[in-house]
């Protein structure tokens, strides 16, 4: 259903709607595809920006949620870009993350910073892999859509899906290999 024009009060009102039931899905992989928090904000902005300049031109052809993830991609390279542009770091971005531990277990300390370095080796090879590679493994293995959700919100077939992950999971495993024992 496409509307000449939306009154001002609809577009909030669906803009609202869409922000509760979508807005911590599409922070989440804002998050996991910036890395950081004030990234991940100024993403989803962009998001809900682009969002509500077009409210009145959604056709309905693809699901919602396959459009925010597309606009989502979007607003991310376009971060990307635009950080490549400028050449500024976030002041998050290389901050380390807050241990709480109980200082009467070292062995669960120990384990927990073990894996809290592979964590982070994974998190800094995946910043390593191109952005589209980056994106359809979150999509994959960190969010777990199916090959046909991927599909549509890359408008490609499920089996360009499967190739392209194949090769992206190969790149990723190239970028470990120096870690792995």
């Amino acid at each position: 259903m496409v509307a000449d024009s939306m009154p001002e009060s609809q577009s909030k009102q669906r803009l609202e709607a869409i922000v509760r039931s979508e807005g911590q899905r599409i922070y989440a992989l804002a998050y996991r595809l910036s890395g950081n928090e004030v990234d991940a904000r100024d993403v989803v902005q962009e998001v809900f920006m682009k969002v509500y300049q077009s409210l009145d031109q959604f056709e309905g052809r693809s699901q919602l949620s396959t459009y925010l993830y597309r606009v989502t991609f979007n607003a991310w390279c376009n971060l990307l870009r635009q950080r490549k542009k400028n050449r500024w770091v976030s002041l998050e971005e290389n901050q380390p993350e807050t241990l709480v531990t109980s200082q009467s277990d070292p062995v669960d300390a120990r384990e927990f910073l073990e894996r809290q370095e592979r964590i982070d080796l994974v998190r800094s090879c995946l910043e390593k892999l191109p952005a589209r590679e980056k994106f359809i493994v979150v999509l994959r293995d960190i969010e777990e859509h199916s090959y046909e959700e991927i599909a549509a919100i890359l408008r490609c077939r499920p089996g360009t899906v499967k190739s392209r992950l194949a090769r992206a999971r190969q790149h990723l495993r190239q970028l470990l290999q120096p870690y792995l024992r």
